[in-house]
């Protein structure tokens, strides 16, 4: 009797151990199986869903970089972009023999903003620039708004509906609506504490990184015009004034953006707008410089190699939502579509409490662009987006067509293993850098 017992015992522990072997074995194989697989599907645009967010761990500063082993996978289908966000997640094992993984952001990586987000590093090597003009004090501050009554913070940043856009700014909602405090300058250690032990929401707002790159452009022409040191306009900006003077050194390399053009008045002559005929479709004799508005930013975006901003506007969008000391999310709670200010900020108020009254974020006309941007040649519009390929792989943000039209070439984004993990996260996300 103790026999056949025994016997019965070592066939079931037989069954099972093969039986997991096996379902081991079968996965693996079809992680290998499907990274071939060839068919892109469509993606939504920002999810502006509220997701819990918590910050990844840092990985060790000695990555695998050096290998040369590099994962080029062909072909992006719907079960490929599935499979990527589980590998990232760290529930499918991660394919052997290879140190990162490849795909185009948005629909490559079937994950949305928010969750795409906390996976973002970026490291010492990149965007070195950004992330110093993004933090604050070496990195370990950051700049934000308050509201200690309904446990909100705000992460503004540059040209993503924080300012102008709504008859009020983010900033000012923040302060009529949420009755907070603007303009604080906070220790990212204690940030943390407020959102991850007393359960404050730190919120902000993103927008599609092609979009955005005019409009940074477009504020940046206004701040470093020659009139800005002087006159009116520096008795009425004297901060941006003395940045001016302080900075205009680094226009240096750019001659020709204000060539011929010494007043605003030279500079609103050169607007493309509707109704200005002729301004936009050929340069007239008499323009200052002989170049249109559009023409010296395609020649600005030629010359810029995308590390060393001239303007804080012009610098990516994750350099302000991450730890500049080690390029790590901040512990963000929810990232909002500033296409869709509005939306996000009465959802906010609704899951708050607070009410904000009809027509209290009414959007006003936008002004039109100050130069034409259906006039951008495609090879300028594919510079770009490697510009701000951050934001395209970190936000996991849908390339524009243009920037989708070569395979060989553009922007790709890389999954990486990480060393040593804390919190359980084995992985980040990072620009793909040859």
């Amino acid at each position: 009797m103790n026999f056949r017992r025994s016997t019965l015992v070592a066939v079931c522990c037989f069954f099972i151990a093969s039986t997991s072997i096996l379902a081991l074995f079968t996965n693996v194989v079809e992680v290998h199986r499907l990274l071939r697989d060839p068919v892109l599907p469509p993606l939504p645009p920002l999810d502006d869903r509220r997701t819990n967010v918590v910050t990844p761990p840092p990985p060790d500063d000695d990555d695998d970089d050096d290998d040369d082993d590099d994962d080029r996978v062909e072909g992006e289908g719907p079960r490929r972009s599935t499979l990527l966000a589980e590998i990232l997640r760290g529930r499918v094992p991660f394919p052997v023999g290879v140190d990162r993984l490849r795909y185009r952001p948005g629909s490559g990586l079937r994950m949305d903003v928010n969750e795409a987000f906390r996976y973002c590093r970026v490291g010492p090597e990149q965007r070195t620039d950004h992330v110093r003009g993004g933090a604050y004090n070496g990195g370990n501050k950051t700049f934000v708004s308050i509201s200690e009554h309904h446990g909100l913070i705000y992460r503004n940043v540059p040209k993503s509906a924080s300012r102008r856009v709504y008859r009020i700014s983010s900033r000012e909602v923040m302060t009529k609506y949420f009755h907070g405090k603007d303009a604080v300058v906070i220790d990212i250690d204690r940030l943390n504490v407020m959102v991850r032990r007393e359960n404050y929401t730190l919120v902000s707002f993103v927008r599609e990184p092609l979009d955005r790159f005019y409009s940074s452009y477009d504020e940046a022409m206004l701040r470093w015009g020659p009139w800005i040191g002087t006159g009116e306009h520096a008795e009425r900006m004297p901060g941006i004034a003395r940045h001016y003077r302080e900075n205009r050194h680094r226009l240096d390399e750019y001659p020709y953006l204000y060539d011929g053009i010494h007043t605003y008045e030279d500079y609103v002559r050169l607007f493309c707008r509707p109704g200005k005929a002729g301004w936009c479709e050929d340069v007239p004799p008499a323009t200052p410089g002989g170049l249109t508005l559009t023409q010296r930013f395609e020649r600005f975006v030629s010359d810029y190699d995308g590390i060393d901003p001239f303007d804080n506007h012009l610098r990516c969008q994750v350099p302000y939502l991450v730890d500049g000391r080690d390029g790590l999310p901040l512990p963000i709670s929810t990232l909002y579509d500033a296409s869709r200010a509005e939306r996000g900020w009465r959802q906010i108020a609704n899951e708050l409490g607070v009410d904000i009254p009809e027509g209290g974020l009414k959007a006003v006309r936008k002004a039109s662009r100050r130069f034409d941007t259906s006039r951008v040649s495609n090879n300028t519009k594919e510079k770009i987006c490697r510009i701000v390929a951050l934001d395209y792989c970190c936000l996991n943000i849908e390339l524009p067509e243009v920037c989708r039209m070569h395979d060989d070439d553009g922007v790709y984004c890389a999954i990486k293993k990480s060393q040593k993990s804390r919190l359980g996260t084995k992985f980040y996300v990072q620009p793909w850098v040859e």
